[in-house]
């Protein structure tokens, strides 16, 4: 049959327009996103909506020491059982519509100055928790693609330091913005300046330096 010849990521694609002529040239980009169900939650194998019990599957096999023959549950019962799954479905949708409320920046719910978690852990199971990271500045960047034509990515730009002349800063870019942000910290831990501190507090005088576009500046502060 149709439905067991393809997978449930396929059906999906085929319910929600994700494929086709449309999607390729960039068509319907502004349309309220659809979200795909996992109808497999909540489900055990052997249970249906007729509520036969198969010995070896849902029900024992043997009981006092007899093998079991196939039974059907009672109405109640089956009842009951399809509203327990319904009921865990729908938990799990309104669980994956609770946003987690993150810290806020230096004005808005704009994300420069959010502190992130600090970069992976490197190959030899290095850790950098003694690293600050900071957001520098997240746009929305796009492009246009002959296949797809108009193609949104997220671009980051994230900042990091351990506050002891130890300092970095790199850009990372993706689909979206979480993964934007991962790649550009664990590009900064690898892009690291030693600067050497006055009385372990301050720079020894003020610095500028312009590359390109990009200008930095520090600044000596006194203690306070």
């Amino acid at each position: 049959a149709f439905f067991i010849s393809v997978t449930a990521d396929e059906l999906w694609k085929g319910a929600l327009a994700e494929t086709g002529v449309g999607v390729k040239k960039g068509r319907g980009k502004r349309r309220k996103k659809k979200l795909r169900k996992n109808l497999n939650r909540g489900q055990e194998i052997g249970e249906g909506r007729s509520g036969f019990l198969w010995p070896g599957l849902n029900a024992p096999l043997i009981q006092s020491g007899r093998v079991q023959a196939v039974t059907q549950r009672k109405k109640e019962e089956r009842e009951r059982i399809q509203s327990e799954i319904v009921q865990q479905r729908d938990t799990w949708e309104k669980k994956r519509k609770i946003k987690v409320k993150r810290e806020g920046g230096w004005s808005g719910k704009c994300w420069g100055g959010v502190i992130l978690d600090p970069p992976d852990p490197g190959p030899n199971g290095e850790t950098y928790e003694d690293f600050e990271t900071r957001v520098i500045e997240v746009k929305n960047v796009f492009c246009m693609n002959a296949k797809e034509g108009r193609k949104k990515s997220i671009r980051a730009l994230v900042a990091i330091g351990n506050g002891k002349g130890a300092a970095g800063f790199a850009m990372g870019k993706a689909g979206d913005r979480m993964n934007a942000l991962r790649k550009a910290k664990n590009k900064a831990i690898r892009c690291l300046h030693l600067i050497e501190l006055y009385q372990n507090h301050t720079v020894y005088h003020d610095i500028t330096v312009k590359f390109k576009r990009t200008t930095i500046r520090m600044k000596k502060q006194n203690k306070g």
